[in-house]
């Protein structure tokens, strides 16, 4: 989802006020003085939220026959949400939101997102969502099934899909 962020730039939230950190091509602040550590103390912060979220997702392991929860998975400084239910959309958002905009953590989790993927019925839809932009502006997102939001990551299944 790195290639959603258009150019501009980052500004991170201190104690000392807002600091301008570099400007953001293809979504990659350039000459960002934040340490990978620091991204990484929010991101364990992020996870440990989730993890608590409504109605995790239980994946069974077909070796052993029994299970763990699942509420969400990060990719670097992206997250992937797992649940089934539009109440667990819902409180993911919430859990988002902390983190995300000019009164959260600034540029760290200040990206657009385009869409959010559910596990439901291919009869049952989900209205959107609202999540933080940069600026602290709720913004809605569309709620799409895993088909979709793998074509909108240009991820295709091989055949006639």
């Amino acid at each position: 989802m790195i290639d959603l962020l258009g150019p501009g730039e980052i500004e991170v939230r201190t104690s000392f006020g807002w600091i301008a950190t570099g400007e953001r091509e293809f979504g990659i602040g350039q000459g960002s003085i934040l340490a990978y550590f620091h991204i990484g103390v929010y991101m364990d912060c992020l996870q440990e939220q989730l993890e608590k979220s409504v109605d995790p997702v239980v994946i069974r392991l077909s070796q052993k026959g029994h299970g763990i929860n699942i509420a969400s998975t990060m990719f670097v400084d992206d997250q992937l949400d797992v649940t089934t239910s539009y109440n667990g959309l819902v409180d993911r958002a919430r859990v988002t939101n902390m983190f995300t905009g000019k009164y959260a953590t600034g540029g760290v989790f200040g990206s657009a997102k385009s869409f959010q993927m559910y596990l439901a019925r291919s009869t049952e839809h989900y209205p959107a969502v609202h999540l933080n932009d940069g600026h602290g502006i709720p913004q809605p997102v569309q709620i799409v099934s895993p088909k979709q939001g793998f074509k909108h990551l240009g991820i295709y299944k091989g055949g006639e899909d």
